[in-house]
C-alpha cells in the first residue's frame, strides 16, 4: 500500500495520509469490538457508526520545541433500537486494539538507528539494538509487491486549487495547527466492511477502506491492526523527512523496520531506522528524536486518551 501526505507537505495527494490509514484501522477495531458486545439478535442488523480522530501540532523545528498532540477520539453508533449492556460495550471497546492504543501508555517504545552502517546510541530514554533482527530483515527482503485486490479506493479528491490549507504550509518551521479526520461506516453482517475516511481539518480527499470486522481475522483483507501499524510507520517516516527537509539534513536510502508486540502489559514497539547521510551523527540522532516528538501516533502511544463513546438509539 502507498501513502501520500497530501498538499500541506507539498505532495500530490495520490494516496491516503498516515492519519487516514490510522482512522480507518481504529474504526474497524472499534466496530469489531462493538459487534462482540452486541446482543445476538442485533448481529444481522445494519447500523451506522462514525469515528472522529483529532490531533494538534505546535512549536518550532528551529527552536527544537515542536510537539505533536493526540486528543481523545469520539465514536458514535446509531440506528439501533437497543445495543445491550452499555457497560459491556464500553469494556469491549476499551479492550480492543485501538482501545488499548488510546486508553493506556505503551510499556516500551524504543528506537535504533543505523547511520552509514554504524549503530548509534540515541539517548538514555531510547534503547537501540545493534542491528535489526537478521531473521526479520531476511524475511522482509524476500517480499515482493504484486498486483492484487485494491483495499483502498479514492472516493473524492480535493484539488490543489481548492485546498483550504496552503500547499506546503506543513513544511514551515513554525507550526500551530489542528488536524481532524472523520470515518463513516454502515456495518453489515457481511464479512467485508467499508469505512469512508476523509480529512476535515484541513480539507482533504476522501478514501474508502475495506476490512473484515466480523472476524477480524480474514486474511483476504487487511486487519484493523495492520492498518494502524502501517499508519504509525508512515507517520513517523513522514516526520523524519519533514524535519530533515526543514533543517536541510540528508536522508539517503531511508528505510524503517517496525516490530510491535501486543500483551497485557501494554505492549511494545521497536522502530529501527536505517539511513545513509553526510550530515553527521548529531544531525541524524536529533532527527530521530525530534521526529518522535512530532509524530502524532507515537505521542498517542505515549499517553492515555480515553475514547468517548456515544450510543444513539
Amino acid at each position: 500500500m502507498t501513502c501520500d501526505e497530501g498538499y500541506p507537505l507539498d505532495a500530490s495527494d495520490s494516496a491516503p495520509s498516515p492519519l487516514c490509514y490510522f482512522t480507518a484501522g481504529a474504526h474497524f477495531s472499534l466496530l469489531h469490538a462493538h459487534r462482540k458486545a452486541l446482543e445476538s439478535s442485533l448481529l444481522d442488523k445494519l447500523y451506522e457508526s462514525k469515528l472522529r480522530t483529532r490531533f494538534a501540532l505546535k512549536g518550532s523545528v528551529l527552536r527544537g520545541d515542536m510537539d505533536a498532540k493526540a486528543l481523545p477520539p469520539d465514536f458514535w453508533v446509531s440506528n439501533l433500537t437497543s445495543s445491550g449492556n452499555t457497560a459491556d460495550i464500553t469494556k469491549s471497546l476499551s479492550e480492543s486494539g485501538v482501545g488499548r492504543f488510546y486508553n493506556s501508555a505503551m510499556a516500551n517504545n524504543t528506537f535504533a538507528l543505523t547511520w552509514n552502517d554504524n549503530s548509534q546510541k540515541l539517548s538514555p530514554n531510547h534503547t537501540p539494538e545493534e542491528k535489526i533482527r537478521s531473521d526479520i530483515k531476511q524475511w522482509l527482503d524476500t517480499l515482493e509487491v504484486k498486483d492484487g485486490k485494491e483495499f483502498v479506493t479514492r472516493l473524492h479528491q480535493v484539488t490543489k486549487n481548492g485546498h483550504a490549507e496552503g500547499v506546503g504550509l506543513a513544511l514551515l518551521p513554525e507550526q500551530d495547527r489542528s488536524l481532524e479526520f472523520v470515518s463513516e461506516c454502515t456495518a453489515s453482517p457481511n464479512s467485508a466492511t467499508i469505512c469512508k475516511v476523509g480529512s476535515i481539518v484541513p480539507t482533504g480527499s476522501t478514501y474508502g477502506f475495506e476490512s473484515d470486522v466480523v472476524h477480524n481475522a480474514d486474511t483476504t483483507f487487511p486487519s484493523s491492526q495492520m492498518y494502524m501499524n502501517m499508519a504509525i510507520l508512515f507517520c513517523y517516516m513522514t516526520q523524519i523527512e519533514r524535519y530533515a527537509k526543514i533543517k536541510k539534513i540528508e536522508t539517503k536510502d531511508l528505510q524503517l523496520y517496525q516490530e510491535q508486540v501486543h500483551d497485557e502489559l501494554g505492549g511494545s514497539l521497536h522502530t529501527h531506522i536505517s539511513v545513509n547521510s553526510r550530515s553527521g551523527e548529531k544531525a541524524m540522532t536529533d532527527t530521530v528524536k525530534m521526529a518522535e516528538k512530532m509524530c502524532f501516533l507515537h505521542v498517542a502511544l505515549r499517553d492515555a486518551h480515553p475514547i468517548n463513546f456515544t450510543d444513539k438509539f
